[in-house]
């Protein structure tokens, strides 16, 4: 067994894709969040993959810590992806790019003294993937403003960022942003997505025959895994999605994202080829990192209490997979027939609930 271990209300970017995947593969990967392991004290045997370490406290990943050691404890041979103590995280990542010669553009915290930058910059937070915060800023003055409107609207300059603009358009006017996972020792290229804006995301993307043979080739050829596993590496990064593009030829990175989206192929847009055969590509290689362990009895690691920094007992909705066959096929309906851009409009807090409700009216409750 893979725990795969997120945030409370982060579990939309797997559970499409282990819905997708069927109820046997819930014997290969079990989603699980840290709220629920904190409240624990003991956890069955398996591998961890520690993800949305960006969204913890310090005392939280102190926690994760723990728990990962004493897995490694009870079996020397078991896979730890991702030690939340040692993951780089945005910031010092970035940083540290940017000092090794990998990355020609800076980072600066916004609650620091501010050097000369090269402009234009943006602004963004240092943990989640909202992406940015502001327009691009084409000088001080400009950026100076920008953060008087943060204070004014009350957001704190803490835990916020500036960073220098850094891509490249094609001849054709199109932004590429290239998507590759890292899992264990594999690289395994997701995708191409192509934009006319320089924020490329995939409601923005632009779809073409020649641009989807292009993002077919990258798939199959691999092309820049080497330096993607030398970046993952430095990072200390075992499990996640690096986003990157080229300017003047040369790869700069944008993130690594340990929580990323699972590729799961519904989005009939003429690429949901490319996306089955990475969402199978996978499922393969989590199976083949799915060894059995010698040991059988439950991990206990018994970390320092954290309700009161994680609001109380967790929430349960993360337990709906594979619960009951009925609330699979809501779910996997609900991600093939309803639209992104509605997804994405739902709150998430309206959706928690309405799984909540669903679980009380259909489940049986534990103990």
């Amino acid at each position: 067994m893979i725990h795969y271990i997120c945030r409370e209300g982060q579990q939309d970017t797997v559970v499409p894709f282990l819905v997708a995947q069927g109820t046997a593969f819930r014997n290969v990967l079990s989603v699980t969040t840290y709220e629920r392991m904190f409240s624990r004290s003991s956890l069955a045997p398996g591998h961890l993959i520690f993800t949305d370490v960006d969204l913890l406290t310090l005392h939280e990943l102190e926690a994760a810590q723990r728990i990962a050691d004493a897995f490694r404890a009870a079996s020397p041979e078991v896979s730890i992806f991702n030690d939340p103590a040692r993951v780089l995280q945005r910031y010092a990542l970035l940083s540290t790019l940017r000092k090794e010669g990998v990355n020609p553009f800076r980072v600066v915290r916004l609650d620091d003294d501010i050097p000369d930058l090269a402009y234009p910059v943006f602004l963004r937070r240092e943990d989640g993937a909202l992406g940015p915060e502001s327009g691009l800023l084409h000088n001080r003055s400009e950026l100076l403003d920008a953060l008087e409107k943060l204070l004014a609207e009350g957001q704190p300059l803490r835990g916020r960022i500036a960073v220098e603009y850094c891509a490249e358009a094609c001849e054709k006017g199109c932004f590429r942003k290239y998507g590759a996972f890292r899992i264990g020792p594999h690289i395994l290229p997701q995708h191409i997505l192509f934009s006319p804006q320089w924020i490329v995301k995939q409601n923005t993307s632009v779809i073409t025959p020649d641009l989807v043979a292009e993002e077919e080739r990258y798939i199959a050829e691999n092309p820049h895994r080497v330096d993607l596993m030398k970046i993952f590496e430095r990072a200390n990064v075992q499990f996640g999605r690096i986003d990157y593009g080229f300017v003047e030829g040369r790869l700069v990175v944008y993130e690594i994202n340990t929580n990323p989206t699972f590729p799961f192929g519904n989005h009939r847009n003429g690429r949901e080829h490319l996306r089955y055969a990475a969402r199978r590509r996978i499922a393969e290689v989590l199976g083949e990192l799915n060894r059995p362990l010698a040991t059988t009895a439950p991990v206990r690691y018994l970390p320092p209490s954290l309700r009161s920094a994680s609001g109380g007992g967790p929430s349960r909705s993360f337990q709906l997979v594979g619960r009951s066959a009925f609330l699979d096929r809501a779910i996997s309906l609900y991600w093939a027939l309803v639209q992104e851009r509605l997804r994405i409009a739902i709150p998430r807090g309206l959706k928690q609930t309405a799984l909540q409700l669903i679980e009380r009216a259909t489940l049986p409750r534990d103990g």
